[in-house]
């Protein structure tokens, strides 16, 4: 692992901004490589300097603006309406305690579809990508555990002890290897050229990390699971009689039809964005209901808070369907893309010939995993787009050296969606699911950086893992902020009191405010370099 300085990648900003006309910043916009250095899908200065020819910066953050308000907009529906009724069904149905089933499964659904994307990562032609995309990792750490833990402190929680200790000492033993890993002796040369990297170590790392966490997965499954087995036990020893069972539709293992409505009704009941989105104001309400009844049309809900456990025959088998298309942005070769059409179309026929539209299937978590799916696939894709809004304007506005950014403002749509997610578990009283979701992004997210840089390619003999003093900077006061809260806890008699929420807010404002002064050169990061004059 090597320093990498990147306050010298070219700005697409000019300081004469407003002489400028729509052909001249068009000029600058296609000349400078930083402009267009993380486009996703649009890119967005292009098409309003130079196809649309917008000669206002300011006018161009108007746009901006409108476009993250939507894009928020929708991803508070996907995540309150679509994810979380999907994911508390799987809870419910998992053999796992609560905490072991949110630890194993959360970050699979919420993130694993970030790792999976065709993201631009490692350009041996423009060595940055690989240092932004860990500063932006590495970012995404701190704010899952300051925001997941301050949302959890404002209802309260208490954890069990061991739990406690066992999910963070993992955490920290990973944390500690990382920032071992990167206080090692920069090497950079006078010529920014890199010195060759070592191909069995950076095997052996990646290695380490994939080790380690799917250690970290068997040992949760295996408690947890022997937890519930325990608790199951405990409630099936209680005597049971014939008057216990409710009819031979459940003794057969199936359910009974539900003739009080029509097929067209529990359909409506499905679909029906003014009844569904109650979490609303009226007129935000009749904004997002076209696009909320036509993501309803593909992506499943399977609650206990609607008839037939929110089944709906149609939406199912349509949701089948649309589902390989949905997955075309993730990074998937074309034999793998067939495999995942043919058995999406063929469990899409399977389910129609099989079911009944108005009698609830037996393994109704099945379909509850495939709404996550395509939830999560499609908030993955809206976070992209944000961060390619972001990035583009303040590259275009102003002079931020380019690690700041993903340090700072990247992440924040994975961290919205974690707050609301976290939220509503609290006001269902699920209070171990919402410490079990925390600790199972941030997991995760650690243990498979490098394994996921290992694997993109950022290996090779042109192009080596490269992290910048802002980025050490920040592992440090991660390292810094995980102990102390652990500590913090511990003393409190391992719950999360609001005196918590205010220690993560002053220390948050501790590290922006350093941050910032680390940018104006007002004092130097946390990270010992060696300058080569």
């Amino acid at each position: 692992m090597s320093f990498v300085n990147v306050s010298k990648v070219p700005c697409c900003c000019s300081t004469n901004k407003e002489n400028l006309t729509a052909l001249m910043l068009c000029h600058i916009i296609r000349r400078e490589v930083s402009c267009r250095m993380l486009v996703q899908y649009v890119d967005y200065l292009n098409l309003c300097f130079c196809h649309l020819g917008i000669s206002s910066i300011p006018m161009f953050g108007l746009i901006v603006i409108c476009m993250l308000l939507f894009s928020f907009a929708m991803l508070h529906v996907l995540t309150k309406f679509f994810f979380i009724p999907n994911f508390v069904t799987i809870i419910q149905y998992a053999p796992m305690s609560t905490f072991g089933n949110c630890y194993l499964f959360f970050g699979l659904f919420f993130i694993m579809p970030y790792y999976l994307g065709d993201w631009p990562i490692c350009d041996h032609k423009h060595g940055a990508l690989c240092a932004l995309q860990i500063s932006k990792l590495i970012g995404d750490i701190l704010k899952f555990f300051v925001v997941g833990v301050m949302v959890i402190c404002i209802q309260g929680h208490r954890v069990e002890g061991v739990t406690l200790w066992s999910s963070m000492a993992f955490l920290l033993i990973i944390m500690g290897y990382l920032s071992k890993m990167i206080s090692v002796r920069y090497k950079m040369m006078a010529d920014g050229v890199f010195d060759p990297p070592y191909e069995h170590l950076f095997l052996f790392r990646s290695l380490f990390f994939v080790y380690t966490f799917i250690l970290i997965l068997v040992l949760v499954f295996v408690v947890s699971h022997e937890t519930y087995k325990r608790k199951a036990t405990r409630g099936s020893t209680e005597h049971e009689t014939f008057s216990d069972i409710d009819s031979d539709d459940e003794i057969l293992g199936d359910y009974q039809k539900m003739l009080t409505f029509s097929t067209k009704e529990l359909w409506w009941n499905s679909v029906n964005g003014y009844t569904n989105l109650h979490d609303y104001f009226t007129p935000l309400k009749i904004i997002m209901i076209p696009p909320y009844t036509l993501l309803a049309h593909v992506i499943p809900v399977l609650t206990d808070r609607r008839y037939l456990h929110g089944w709906s025959k149609y939406v199912v088998c349509s949701s089948l369907i649309l589902f390989p298309f949905v997955c075309i942005p993730v990074c998937f070769s074309g034999p793998i893309w067939i495999l995942i059409l043919t058995i999406s179309w063929f469990s899409s026929v399977l389910v129609f010939i099989s079911t009944h539209s108005l009698r609830r299937p037996n393994f109704v978590w099945i379909f509850a995993v495939i709404g996550i799916l395509i939830s999560s696939v499609t908030m993955t894709l809206l976070s992209r787009e944000v961060e390619n809004l972001i990035w583009q304007y303040i590259r275009m506005r102003y002079r931020m050296d380019p690690d700041h950014i993903p340090l700072m403002y990247f992440g924040i749509c994975e961290v919205f969606c974690l707050a609301i997610i976290v939220s509503d578990l609290q006001q269902r009283r699920m209070s171990d699911a919402s410490f079990g979701v925390v600790v199972s992004l941030l997991t995760y997210t650690t243990c498979l950086i490098f394994p996921f840089l290992y694997y993109q390619g950022c290996y090779n003999t042109k192009t080596e893992i490269a992290i910048t003093a802002k980025t050490e900077t920040s592992v440090q006061f991660i390292f810094l902020i995980l102990t102390t809260s652990v500590l913090h806890i511990s003393m409190s008699g391992y719950e999360f009191r609001m005196s918590l929420f205010f220690y993560l807010s002053g220390m948050t404002a501790m590290y922006v405010i350093y941050q910032w002064m680390i940018h104006y050169n007002w004092v130097q990061p946390l990270a010992t370099l060696i300058r080569h004059q």
